[in-house]
């Protein structure tokens, strides 16, 4: 097996482990509550990182490094919010598209930023955006608020991965991550506590099957990422997509009507563009 193809089944992998942990949220964010969802998916995430995290402890940084950790820890927490916040009234295969189109958003935040963007990319980015557009169903209704909420998951995905960007090139990996997940836990942690409720056994289990879901596809897709160039194994990530259709038509007998199936073409087709493009 060459290491690109072990990069590829890695980020599949890694796909198929995020779909089953969207499919496990929807499906337990009734019972538990959002609050307590996020707050144990990143306390099993911190306590699995921990062995390896504690070969690279050390808590000296600096001022903008700090900037750059709480950017990501808020960000990606957001994203979260908003992705399982939409979860709960489109179909499983939008959401997770939603989430996965931030890197059509990750140019236009650098642009913000005051950042280059080549102009090659505009296209793509102009593509995806409007495959987006469509996945909101806009018509006499006006457009659709929750796929709105879906799109702010991938764009606050998208500055969560520009932060990642800056910290990688200064910090170890198995850092960043740990860092993520425990500023995200501090800011869940309060709401979890003042939403407090009893949860059901069977609940404790999917909560922590989320948890490992989310932790093995973080690692997974990270390995990806290090074995092979980035624009190589990023548009894998749109298996999910896949995954998250087939699962949404399993369990909800969900089936996406054209103008999504059309976005959805547009979006994964503009990602693969983007990234073949860089």
């Amino acid at each position: 097996m060459t290491v690109l193809q072990r990069a590829i089944l890695l980020a599949v992998a890694s796909s198929l482990l995020g779909s089953l942990g969207a499919a496990a949220s929807k499906h337990i964010t009734p019972v538990t509550g959002l609050a307590t969802l996020l707050a144990s998916q990143y306390l099993i995430s911190a306590l699995l990182l921990a062995p390896a995290y504690a070969r690279h402890a050390s808590f000296r940084f600096s001022a903008p490094l700090w900037v750059w950790h709480i950017v990501r820890g808020t960000s990606g927490l957001l994203c979260f919010v908003c992705f399982y916040a939409s979860l709960q009234h489109i179909p499983l295969a939008d959401s997770v598209l939603l989430r996965n189109a931030a890197p059509l958003w990750v140019p236009i935040i650098g642009l913000a930023l005051g950042l280059q963007v080549e102009r090659r990319s505009l296209l793509p980015i102009a593509i995806g955006l409007s495959g987006i557009l469509l996945m909101m169903k806009p018509g006499q209704d006006g457009i659709s608020g929750w796929h709105l909420i879906g799109s702010l998951a991938g764009f606050m995905f998208g500055i969560a991965m520009h932060a990642t960007r800056e910290l990688v090139q200064r910090e170890p990996q198995p850092r960043v991550l740990m860092m993520y997940f425990l500023i995200s836990l501090a800011c869940a942690l309060p709401w979890a506590l003042w939403q407090w409720q009893p949860i059901p056994f069977s609940s404790l289990l999917w909560l922590l099957v989320i948890g490992l879901c989310l932790f093995g596809s973080l690692r997974l897709f990270t390995h990806a990422y290090s074995l092979v160039p980035a624009q190589q194994v990023s548009p894998i990530a749109y298996t999910s997509v896949l995954f998250a259709g087939l699962l949404d038509w399993w369990i909800w007998e969900h089936a996406p009507d054209g103008l999504s199936l059309t976005g959805m073409g547009l979006v994964i087709g503009s990602g693969a563009l983007l990234a073949w493009k860089r």
